[in-house]
């Protein structure tokens, strides 16, 4: 972990594709548990899309590319995976820093994010003496491991009618009241409301874009590259101007005009 690295957390707002999405995950004692691979939120009434959990999973990184891709991955997994098909689930309040990686009050053992490493002691490297034993939990078979889908890190079942997965909003293109295009869906940045992380904004086109990138100058230049300089203006949305009802089809409460623009200096939010 790296030197400050829980300055975002204190800061009180993060950019959930920039500063979380695709890191590194990290048990409590530091061992390696997978890649945030995605992002779940719940929707509310009256209240911003509340953070529930992280996904890591190879079927979940999979559906980033292809539904139909995600779906094989998942069928493949259920057939011949340890875990049974599904990804590893960690609820958003067992996260406790974020930097270069994400650190988490939770052990992998808990999870089932060891249950190839679990499988492979058991069938391969316990009958060598002297190899010791795998990071995982000391007493747990990989079934075990695999299906302990009541530990407080495995959080819930797949994605309920009211969840959002915020990895497939990326690059989404978004209309406005009057059917107009807005933009596509590049960052979101999340925030404290009640004492919760929730999400408090969306940016949208190619100055969303360069938010998402991170390295402002540089990315300003790789979107010029892109040829994205001209065209759909960039919009800060609020999260009740979003609507997500249809997170297939997001469209904006208001025309795009009555937006505000995303700041083509800064890039974005704070």
């Amino acid at each position: 972990m790296g030197v400050g690295s829980d300055d975002i957390l204190r800061a009180g707002q993060i950019h959930l594709v920039r500063e979380v999405l695709d890191s590194q995950l990290y048990d409590r004692r530091g061992v390696p548990m997978g890649r945030v691979d995605g992002l779940v939120v719940a929707l509310r009434d009256g209240a911003p899309p509340k953070l529930l959990r992280i996904e890591s999973g190879l079927d979940v990184a999979a559906a980033r590319l292809s539904p139909r891709l995600g779906r094989w991955v998942r069928a493949l997994g259920r057939r011949w995976g340890k875990r049974g098909g599904e990804p590893v689930r960690i609820p958003w309040e067992k996260v406790i820093r974020i930097g270069p990686e994400v650190d988490l009050d939770v052990g992998a053992e808990e999870t089932a994010a060891l249950a190839w490493e679990q499988w492979l002691y058991d069938r391969v490297l316990s009958r060598i003496p002297f190899s010791g034993r795998p990071t995982g939990s000391r007493n747990s078979s990989p079934g075990d491991v695999a299906t302990r889908h009541t530990a407080a890190a495995c959080g819930p079942e797949p994605i309920a009618r009211h969840e959002v997965r915020l990895e497939l909003l990326l690059s989404r293109p978004v209309i406005d009241l009057e059917g107009k295009p807005a933009g596509r869906i590049e960052e979101v940045v999340a925030g404290l409301h009640d004492g919760q992380w929730a999400v408090r904004e969306y940016l949208l086109g190619r100055h969303g874009l360069v938010e998402r990138l991170s390295v402002v100058d540089f990315a300003r230049a790789f979107v010029r590259l892109l040829g994205a300089t001209k065209g759909t203006p960039s919009h800060r949305v609020p999260w009740d101007q979003l609507d997500l009802s249809d997170p297939r089809r997001p469209a904006l409460r208001s025309p795009a005009e009555e937006v505000a623009p995303v700041s083509a200096r800064h890039g974005g939010a704070g």
